[in-house]
């Protein structure tokens, strides 16, 4: 084990490091979603049990033509926040990643500007080709129902990206 390993282990990251589950080894992942907080959603998009962010997320996505095979949410580490999400894009090659929520951005982009700023843009993540797409949190749009039509357009362009990447 290297010394970053035996630091990271002596944190407890090691349970969150990157691990296939067996529902998404087979997946054709094309959109990497990143949630700071818990985001369990319906019919097999990241976690089993569902609760009411979740299965509006769930219903955001279906509305954008999204299957749960094409789609994995990933939930952020406390730690090394960057290296899981390129662990996760090295291993699936989505076609979109999407950020949801003030704590995925200010843990992935810290020196970015504020949260409000960054929506409603297409970016490129890391120095890459791949779409990055900001939006809001289910939960917080539960709480903010005026804010679900920001979010729609969002995913709207999300979508947009996704399909200019698979050359639709």
């Amino acid at each position: 084990m290297d010394l970053r390993s035996a630091y990271l282990d002596a944190l407890g990251v090691q349970q969150w490091r990157l691990r296939t589950p067996v529902s998404a080894a087979a997946r054709d992942v094309q959109w990497l979603i990143i949630a700071a907080g818990p985001l369990a959603t319906a019919d097999g998009f990241a976690l089993p049990e569902p609760d009411a962010a979740g299965q509006m997320l769930t219903a955001m996505l279906r509305g954008v033509g999204l299957t749960a095979e094409q789609a994995y949410v990933l939930e952020l580490p406390d730690v090394d926040a960057r290296h899981a999400v390129q662990q996760a894009v090295d291993q699936w090659q989505p076609r979109v990643l999407l950020l949801m929520g003030e704590g995925a951005v200010h843990s992935l982009l810290p020196d970015a500007a504020s949260f409000s700023t960054l929506r409603g843009m297409a970016r490129r993540w890391s120095g890459t080709d791949l779409p990055l797409v900001i939006t809001e949190h289910p939960a917080q749009l539960l709480q903010t129902p005026a804010g679900k039509r920001q979010a729609w357009e969002e995913l709207k362009l999300a979508r947009s990206c996704w399909l200019e990447a698979a050359g639709n």
